[in-house]
């Protein structure tokens, strides 16, 4: 029984990294095209159009 509970955790915490991983590789992508990391989303500044 107590090897299912470690099995379970043990799979969670793969999920938990792997996600971490994926976020902390789109706020690199997000800073190599000059935007900026907010709530989640990429967000660049817009221009004004002359």
């Amino acid at each position: 029984m107590n090897d299912k509970w470690m099995m379970a955790l043990a799979g969670l915490v793969v999920i938990v990294a792997v996600f971490g991983l994926k976020v902390l590789h789109a706020q690199g992508v997000c800073s190599d095209m000059s935007g900026n990391w907010v709530h989640g989303d990429c967000v660049f500044d817009e221009k004004p159009v002359r």
